[in-house]
């Protein structure tokens, strides 16, 4: 299977200054755009008003990179709270569904997600959604078995390199990988694992490649949820090449923010967790102050 479902489209996208690699970023009819981390496609304050008086909104975050900074330690990440704050007071607002959509798998985020219901947590890229009963198959479970040794013997390749196992994915990760360049060149053999298995896919993140038995991806869980919610206005914000997909579901009328430099189909860009947890604190007192008022 080739990698990205097949999708052509390659950019040297050197997010974070580590762990360059020719990845594919979004399906075939994105587009992709470059520019520094305080660039902005259009200016962000022209949305804000269409959020604040959507009918019917869905706001939909990204956590590792958007929410809380990257860091070398996965369980010891310190999401902004600003931004957890802002998204806990929006979920409970009338007319206004909050998701948490990560690529972590939904017990991982569940452990370092400082959120309570109403909001929504999404793991595993949206094959796991948190009250549903999915579970990963027989024949997704084979596919992933099938590529674990060789995805194990890479990583025994360099020092900091590990694999990370999720329901539907398998994950090679170098970002503690001293020497970038072989780091880099981990990544590909690793990728090139999906292709030679018939049912496996392969995308890159930030100094990370993973190998997944489902077709499922944060574009997909986005308009499951835009149909169940009947949103209006969806905003997604995301730093990563996987949440591409997601700024690829939405319409003209909706809302994508890309987080921190790189290249994007995102119509808007904020510079860092800090930003957009701001962004989102004005969002929740602006539409608390309508509902307040009527």
């Amino acid at each position: 299977m080739p990698i990205a479902d097949g999708l052509p489209s390659r950019v040297d996208d050197r997010i974070g200054g580590r762990c360059s690699v020719l990845r594919p970023v979004a399906d075939a009819d994105v587009s992709v755009q470059k520019g520094d981390c305080c660039s902005v496609t259009v200016a962000i304050d022209s949305a804000f008003d269409r959020a604040v008086n959507a009918a019917e909104l869905l706001v939909v975050s990204d956590f590792d990179g958007t929410l809380a900074p990257l860091t070398g330690d996965a369980m010891r990440v310190h999401p902004d709270p600003v931004g957890v704050a802002a998204l806990q007071q929006l979920s409970e607002l009338p007319h206004t569904t909050v998701a948490v959509l990560s690529g972590r798998d939904l017990q991982s985020l569940a452990k370092v997600a400082p959120l309570r219901e109403p909001v929504v947590l999404a793991g595993s890229h949206g094959a796991e959604t948190a009250g549903a009963q999915e579970t990963a198959n027989e024949q997704q479970q084979r596919l992933l078995h099938s590529a674990a040794d060789a995805l194990e013997a890479i990583a025994e390749q360099a020092s900091g390199a590990f694999v990370e196992y999720k329901p539907y994915h398998l994950a090679l990760h170098v970002r503690l990988v001293a020497d970038q360049e072989h780091a880099s060149r981990m990544l590909e053999e690793a990728a090139s694992i999906a292709a030679n298995i018939d049912g496996l896919s392969a995308t890159f993140g930030k100094c990370i490649v993973e190998i997944a038995a489902t077709t499922c991806t944060k574009g997909t869980w986005i308009q499951s949820q835009q149909q169940a919610t009947g949103a209006t206005v969806t905003i997604f914000a995301g730093d990563d090449v996987t949440d591409e997909h997601g700024f690829a579901a939405l319409q003209p009328t909706d809302i994508s923010i890309k987080v921190g430099s790189g290249a994007t189909g995102a119509r808007y860009r904020l510079a860092d967790t800090a930003a957009i947890s701001q962004w989102f604190a004005r969002l929740a007192a602006a539409r608390a102050a309508r509902y307040s008022a009527n």
